[in-house]
């Protein structure tokens, strides 16, 4: 039987690795942390195969300076420059999508922007009260900010400045896929049905996410948007490639060099290849 339990991100490797979880669900940049540290993890199955977060804007900041949505993704960046952009925290998913743009056009995190970390909750708050100017963030919380408070989303991720990769996974410790790869497999197939039914079924899925999260913070409106860009990252099919992995491994390269650590080296024996198991 399935116990899910709701660890904070930076948590689950830790808690793996102690026995406290079997699986847990996350960014691959955590499997790459843990092994930069001589821990190994491996990922199972992808979960989203597109970074798939959002830059959003103030758009008085971006009439100002004459960028839309719709302009050139150096210009967007460039846009950036000067002004306070929440993440959550060094080192995080959003804050390495933060460097990683900013890398692009040459802007330095450390110089050029001041990157001001904040918990999920605080976001829309700061934002709303002008402590920062932009921000990181995936659906639905971008979506809100748009809707509710004078934002504007800038860069969809899922739609420009990074490859197709394993973003988020499902991944567990080698011991635990050794000793119980039957219930690795059944995993792994709930995921493949879940992709499938995501892709195929969206408005059905689409009202699952509505039934838990519609609210005063977040509209229908708001979460459909959201929800119909996430869903460009889910898999299909539920794979890993070489080319996806030697991204994921570009992408996770470029904030260590920016933190002045060398680069992993390391081959795609972090991937878990299921093949006609699943």
């Amino acid at each position: 039987m399935i116990k899910p339990r709701h660890p904070k991100s930076s948590i689950a490797p830790p808690a793996l690795i102690g026995g406290s979880i079997d699986f847990a669900g996350g960014g691959f940049a955590n499997i790459l942390k843990a092994y930069a540290q001589g821990k190994k993890l491996v990922a199972i199955a992808p979960l989203m195969n597109r970074i798939a977060t959002n830059v959003v804007i103030r758009k008085s900041i971006a009439d100002e300076l004459g960028v839309t949505s719709d302009s050139p993704l150096d210009v967007k960046i460039n846009a950036l420059k000067g002004l306070k952009i929440g993440t959550n925290g060094p080192g995080a998913l959003a804050d390495l999508v933060a460097r990683d743009l900013l890398g692009k056009v040459n802007l330095d995190p450390e110089k050029d922007v001041t990157l001001v970390a904040l918990k999920g909750s605080a976001f829309l708050p700061a934002f709303s009260n002008g402590q920062i100017d932009a921000f990181v963030l995936s659906s639905p919380t971008a979506d809100a900010a748009a809707e509710k408070f004078e934002g504007m989303i800038l860069i969809r991720t899922v739609d420009e400045g990074f490859e197709p990769q394993p973003y988020q996974v499902l991944y567990t410790t080698p011991e635990y896929l050794q000793e119980h790869p039957d219930v690795a497999v059944q995993m792994v197939k709930s995921i493949v049905r879940a992709a499938e039914y995501i892709n195929s079924e969206p408005d059905a899925a689409f009202d699952i996410v509505r039934n838990v999260l519609e609210g005063p913070q977040f509209s229908a409106e708001a979460l459909r948007t959201g929800f119909d860009y996430t869903i460009r990252a889910v898999p299909n099919p539920v794979e890993f490639t070489e080319a996806g992995f030697s991204e994921a491994l570009k992408f996770f390269n470029n904030g260590r060099k920016m933190a002045g650590d060398p680069p992993l080296t390391i081959e795609m024996e972090l991937c878990w290849i299921l093949g006609d198991a699943a």
